[in-house]
């Protein structure tokens, strides 16, 4: 009769409150979760100031973003080298931005970080280095583009991978056949092997070729990889961008026979061929705000957090369960979106690194990262 003696009503807000935070998108559940900072890629916004030198100057006037007010430095020259040379003495200028040997400051950390005013015959032009982009919806896989350098060190630069963000993988193969010969082929895609039938000699090379794409074909599944022929050699090649795959071809029955690797785009786990190889983790909704359409995303220019390990709330509305693979979209309307089956644009996640736990219903469920 213990069980009596607990409290039904702490009970019920317990597992209220659970609920509740699991239907909030990008909610990272229970402990232990592995978190990283990362900017919005698409919106590194850098501060930039370019200098006009008109003759001699006598002084110039700087104000840092930890400075109540600005500072004029009595230094001497006619040009922007001399001006650039002058400013790089200055660890106050050093620390928040890096200077070209023609005077022009740009920032190390993004946004408006220090003001420049004009003296005699330095004269300053304000712009910003890069493009304004778009906010990144918390509950989406984000890729790592870059580092930002910056006196904290190199922060992380997420951003949503497209088609664009890699080249498609293509392994070519020089082939050369003779009487006897047997070929069999063997891709790894997906974390799994698919072997081809055996093809046998089949008049000369490039036929012997062309069969030995048939047998591929015939036993890779859609949106992998498609082989294909060209003159004597046989070309391998990703059917999404973004897809990586190895691949090998087993030669025997003939000492003349062979099939020689003579070309790679994006070798395998590259990161201009294999998302798994840019793959940052999923965005949570720290440090999020709410957009025009009520939707939780990290502006733009912004630092969000990135859930690299444990578990995660993502949109997904197809019913998933425990264990099914996670595959994410990198087609224009849905990037960054996570799936549980393969289709056009989509790219699978390796189950050694992402699994389906289960449907909370409502258009949500919950992704593993390991």
């Amino acid at each position: 009769m213990s069980v009596a003696s607990t409290s039904p009503t702490t009970v019920q807000i317990t597992s209220v409150r659970a609920t509740q935070q699991e239907r909030h998108l990008g909610a990272v559940l229970g402990s232990g979760a592995q978190l990283i900072s990362a900017l919005n890629a698409a919106s590194v916004l850098l501060d930039t100031w370019t200098p006009t030198v008109g003759g001699a100057y006598t002084d110039w006037t700087y104000q840092a973003p930890d400075a109540s007010s600005g500072t004029t430095y009595s230094d001497t020259g006619s040009t922007a080298g001399n001006l650039a040379d002058d400013m790089r003495e200055q660890d106050a200028v050093t620390r928040w931005f890096n200077i070209s040997t023609s005077g022009v400051l740009t920032a190390k950390y993004p946004g408006d970080i220090a003001t420049l005013t004009n003296t005699t015959n330095v004269t300053w032009a304000h712009t910003y280095t890069g493009a304004e982009g778009s906010d990144i919806g918390v509950g989406r896989a984000v890729i790592l583009d870059s580092y930002h350098s910056g006196e904290a060190g190199a922060v992380p630069i997420m951003g949503l991978a497209t088609s664009s963000s890699f080249s498609a993988q293509v392994k070519t193969y020089a082939v050369t056949s003779a009487a006897s010969a047997l070929f069999r082929a063997f891709v790894k895609w997906n974390g799994r092997i698919y072997e081809s039938a055996t093809t046998v000699h089949n008049t000369d090379t490039t036929t012997t070729v062309g069969d030995l794409v048939t047998a591929i074909n015939a036993v890779m599944p859609a949106e992998s990889v498609i082989a294909s022929v060209s003159t004597n050699d046989l070309v391998l090649t990703s059917e999404v961008e973004g897809q990586g795959f190895e691949a090998w071809i087993a030669v025997s029955g003939s000492g003349s026979a062979e099939a020689v690797p003579t070309y790679t785009t994006g070798a395998e786990g590259s990161t201009t061929s294999d998302y798994g190889a840019k793959f940052l983790g999923i965005l949570s909704r720290h440090a999020s705000v709410n957009d025009s359409s009520g939707d939780a995303v990290i502006q733009a220019s912004s630092t969000g957090v990135v859930c690299q390990r444990g578990q995660i709330v993502v949109a997904n509305s197809q019913g998933v369960s425990f264990g099914q693979q996670v595959f994410v979209s990198i087609a224009s309307a849905t990037r960054g979106q996570m799936f549980n089956a393969n289709s056009t644009d989509y790219i699978p996640l390796p189950l050694s690194r992402a699994r389906w736990v289960r449907d909370l219903g409502g258009g949500y469920a919950i992704v593993e990262l390991l």
